[in-house]
């Protein structure tokens, strides 16, 4: 997602880091568009679609838990949880080093931040499938019994 803006990209004070780190991962991204590393309309429409998500992560451990759920579904959902955030967070780190925004230093942490996120969401889909594939295994042992 490179630059969309014709401006100039402007600093963003430390109180509008300390808010979107807050409200992470939205508020990277509307940081991002007033830093105009990304068009406003990209900025509030990754927003929304980030809060979406967690919003619909907890709305989905909440029914779990209410409905007191398999153990493997719920490690599922939590799998699936982490998941998606390592993945905002390698888009979040994509979108800054695109535009050049990092400095050297802070790039240094966000490259061991994107790798552990990349490794952590690899570990994530491993888990997921060796999951499946267990209760696939226990779900065929019921039926040959």
């Amino acid at each position: 997602m490179p630059n969309t803006c014709d401006a100039e990209r402007r600093p963003v004070p430390k109180w509008g880091w300390a808010l979107a780190c807050l409200t992470l991962p939205a508020g990277v991204f509307v940081v991002f568009a007033y830093a105009r590393l990304l068009s406003w309309r990209r900025g509030i429409t990754l927003a929304v679609i980030s809060c979406a998500c967690v919003f619909g992560f907890a709305r989905l451990m909440g029914e779990l838990e209410s409905r007191a759920a398999s153990p493997i579904a719920t490690q599922l959902a939590l799998t699936g949880g982490l998941l998606m955030f390592g993945l905002w967070i390698y888009l979040i780190h994509r979108i800054g080093w695109k535009a050049n925004y990092w400095s050297s230093e802070t790039q240094k942490g966000w490259r061991v931040a994107a790798w552990f996120a990349v490794g952590l969401s690899s570990l994530c889909l491993l888990g997921i499938a060796l999951q499946i594939a267990v209760a696939v295994l226990e779900r065929y042992n019921e039926i040959k019994k």
